[in-house]
């Protein structure tokens, strides 16, 4: 589909597509607020207070409102001994039960360790959240410049950067410049991406099958870009190669080759039928240790503080696996918990309690059976690095 610079424009005063637009926090209800905490928690964490105030455009009060809620819940945590948050054992949980069936991730590894062997540059997955671009996975390549200002998990708006700009080539129209739209307040930060450059780029883009930007998020670095489709033809992802402009200019049309050979290969490991993997996985709580000094699990720091410990019951294909059993459901019957040289050892809920709350049919997995017994190392030992 090709159209003039003129025809991508006179779309803009047609009635445009609602998009998901992250960063405009004037208008965030309360949801999008805690959302808004966790994306920046999970692209870079641990952060202090005023960072994630900042990162958010929340103010301190509310942010500091909404960790607490979300440290109640299991979501967030803070970090032992540091004024610091970091995503919680929940959102871990929600991350792993969340994932595709088809991890496009790590079915994209082999074909980013290819391209980064062969390119000696950078090379990078992306795919799209609202009107950013969120890169999944990378491989880092031998020459010695690198783009290394993209990271597992950086976030882009759309147009700036090879990749980002290929997820949103083959949009319609009318979306497109609903993102230009919505993207200009952002491009002050890269003054040489305007609508009128994006909109050709978009063009070149559509003729030739691939993107390709020099000098324009950064001075003297550019890339190429192909996007990846499903079996239906949906673009649901980009491969890109980032390097100095000098060498994307001298190997466009070598590097697109390469991206799309391998945005093929990809297309149909996605299409081939997944293998049996996690269905289900609860986290259990097992209680808790209170130490006289934490110094033997957080060097440089010393005083007592307490450790929890955690099960983990996984639904795996028709079986089920209950990965440790904690400090024993006997302890949660001694009011004061169980004494030790270290500490003292306490459980508020059975496993069997939690079982029920969890509504796990009774079919799928009978009662916990402790008499087929499996030596690991003891929960101290793999907690410190002993082991």
């Amino acid at each position: 589909m090709n159209a003039s610079p003129a025809k991508l424009a006179a779309t803009a005063h047609k009635k445009k597509p609602v998009l998901s637009v992250v960063g405009q926090t004037d208008k965030f209800n309360a949801i999008q607020k805690v959302c808004a905490i966790l994306r920046v928690l999970a692209q870079n964490s641990p952060l202090r207070l005023t960072e994630i105030a900042d990162a958010t455009s929340l103010n301190k009060a509310t942010t500091l409102r909404i960790l607490g809620s979300l440290i109640d819940e299991g979501f967030v945590s803070r970090v032992a001994g540091a004024k610091t948050y970091e995503l919680g054992q929940e959102a871990r949980v929600m991350a792993i039960s969340a994932r595709r069936t088809v991890d496009i991730a790590e079915l994209a590894q082999p074909s980013l360790l290819r391209l980064s062997e062969k390119s000696a540059d950078t090379a990078l997955l992306s795919v799209r959240s609202g009107v950013e671009a969120l890169y999944l996975a990378r491989s880092v390549g031998s020459h010695p410049l690198q783009p290394n200002y993209l990271q597992i998990g950086s976030r882009r708006p759309l147009g700036v950067g090879a990749g980002s700009l290929a997820l949103m080539v083959w949009l319609p129209d009318a979306e497109i410049e609903a993102i230009i739209e919505v993207l200009i307040p952002r491009l002050a930060k890269s003054p040489r991406i305007t609508p009128k450059y994006l909109r050709e780029r978009i063009i070149a883009a559509r003729k030739h099958g691939h993107t390709m930007l020099l000098d324009a998020a950064y001075p003297g670095m550019g890339g190429v870009g192909v996007p990846v489709r499903d079996d239906a033809g949906q673009v649901i992802a980009a491969l890109s190669v980032g390097a100095s402009s000098d060498r994307i200019r001298r190997r466009e049309a070598e590097l697109a080759e390469m991206l799309k050979k391998e945005a093929l290969i990809l297309t149909r490991a996605m299409a081939q039928p997944a293998k049996p993997g996690i269905e289900r996985m609860y986290v259990l709580y097992c209680g808790d240790i209170a130490l006289n000094d934490m110094g033997r699990f957080s060097p440089g720091f010393s005083g007592p503080g307490t450790l929890s410990v955690t099960c983990y019951l996984i639904k795996h294909g028709q079986d089920w696996v209950l990965f440790d059993t904690g400090l024993g459901d006997a302890i949660a019957a001694m009011p004061n918990g169980q004494p030790s040289n270290a500490g003292n050892w306490t459980v508020k809920k059975t496993l069997a309690s939690q079982r029920q709350r969890a509504k796990i049919r009774s079919h799928e997995l009978p009662p916990f059976d402790y008499t087929l017994p499996a030596a690991t190392d003891p929960y101290y030992r793999r907690c410190s690095g002993d082991s």
